[in-house]
């Protein structure tokens, strides 16, 4: 699990802490939902970090908390289904990972707390209504990250100074990962560099991706990185190292 992630995830369970405090006090088993687009653990928990912090914290698992987990594989579509299951679980609170799980995590209910991280700009995402007063029943870690995506394409710039069409490969379905692609795009017209656009939603979409590289070869490969990607980084990865195309 990278580091950043890690944060997010002991970010979260802190502030699930907040919430459940009252339940410890009471004896009652408060029920924790954790919503992803990734891949299915093998025990169907929620993330080892998370249960360790809040263990930590004196929420013993079986007695003060319990979890339910659901994850989507990185079908964006399945995730309104996999909230509102958690919705009729009865959950205390759901935890979303990622821009998609916390748009169907909000759209399913909004009365249920909900509480999301590593899911972009929560403002330019809609979230939330603004930082200082949220509203609603969302809440969680902010993640800027799109005004970065700029300086991401001027460090490839620097790197190979020759790149002047660069393929860019991104989830299209999650708002928060379009944000940063936009970004980038403003950023090429400034260094006079042109983008190739290689939206992606599915799986399945990744051949597309790779075969229109192929008909118009770029001379580098920015992908920007959520489940989705993921999944499917090996894949991108041995594509570009075997034809020798610069990634970042």
């Amino acid at each position: 699990m990278e580091r950043r992630t890690f944060i997010g995830i002991v970010g979260g369970g802190l502030l699930a802490c907040a919430h459940i405090a009252g339940a410890q006090q009471t004896g009652k088993v408060s029920r924790v939902g954790f919503l992803a687009n990734g891949v299915r653990p093998p025990d169907g928990a929620a993330p080892v970090p998370l249960r360790e912090e809040l263990r930590s914290l004196g929420y013993a698992e079986g007695k003060e908390i319990t979890y339910e987990g659901r994850w989507s594989e990185g079908r964006i579509e399945r995730l309104p289904e996999l909230a509102a299951e958690l919705v009729t679980q009865k959950v205390d609170l759901i935890i979303a990972f990622g821009g998609p799980a916390a748009e169907a995590a909000k759209q399913t209910s909004s009365t249920t707390p909900i509480i999301v991280f590593n899911a972009g700009d929560v403002v330019d995402t809609g979230l939330i209504a603004n930082l200082a007063r949220p509203g609603g029943n969302v809440t969680g870690v902010n993640d800027p990250a799109a005004v970065l995506s700029a300086k991401r394409l001027e460090i490839l710039n620097e790197l190979v100074p020759d790149a002047k069409r660069v393929a860019v490969l991104w989830n299209a379905g999650n708002y928060s990962m379009t944000l940063r692609y936009r970004e980038i795009e403003k950023a090429a017209q400034r260094l006079r560099m042109s983008i190739d656009p290689l939206g992606v939603r599915e799986p399945d979409d990744f051949d597309a991706a790779m075969a229109a590289m192929t008909r118009a070869r770029p001379d580098a490969l920015m992908m920007l990185t959520d489940a989705l990607t993921n999944l499917n980084r090996q894949r991108v990865l041995d594509y570009v190292s075997a034809r020798k195309i610069p990634a970042r």
